[in-house]
């Protein structure tokens, strides 16, 4: 669906991944009560923006393994070592990429969003920017994905709110519609 054209030479897929939602461990730091500035722990399962091309803007899960003044190692759960297919990839991200998981999604958000809705989608396992087409047909939902031109039926099940993570203002997590403190 999305173009892959040029993945950096240190990324090569997971060949086991499918386009499901997986339920993660989320810690007790992943969106509530997080502290005026928010910085991710050993062990935090988290999700990285991606920026490189045919990737860009889409986040996908990593567990941290160690942190510097500005970076984050991590762990991807979607993507294996160039060098060593069986090992996960790991690879050092600027702190601004790093987020903690997302809330869940409020109850009805799908069935109260309006066409043009900012969603994500998770597709190819990760999570991309999408917004709101037309509302199910046989139970799924019309989107299009701006960036890449594209446009895609997808279940309820593999959409969530456009979360935007507010690291410096109390760590909060806003969408649009929503106030998640």
């Amino acid at each position: 669906w999305y173009m892959r054209t040029s993945v950096t030479a240190t990324r090569a897929r997971r060949a086991s991944s499918a386009p499901t939602v997986k339920m993660v461990r989320r810690t007790s730091k992943a969106w509530c009560d997080i502290g005026a500035r928010w910085r991710p722990q050993n062990d935090d399962v988290v999700e990285v923006e991606m920026r490189e091309e045919g990737l860009f803007g889409s986040r996908y899960e990593a567990r941290v393994l160690a942190m510097d003044a500005d970076q984050v190692l991590v762990q991807f759960s979607e993507f294996v070592s160039e060098e060593d297919p069986k090992r996960p990839l790991e690879e050092w991200a600027d702190l601004d990429r790093v987020t903690p998981v997302p809330p869940p999604a409020p109850p009805e958000y799908l069935a109260n969003a309006d066409p043009g809705a900012y969603l994500d989608i998770f597709y190819d396992g990760g999570w991309w920017e999408v917004n709101l087409g037309r509302k199910q047909r046989g139970g799924a939902y019309q989107v299009f994905q701006p960036q890449y031109g594209t446009e895609r039926w997808a279940k309820a099940n593999c959409l969530r709110p456009r979360w935007k993570f507010h690291r410096l203002e109390g760590a909060k997590w806003t969408t649009s519609e929503w106030n998640i403190h």
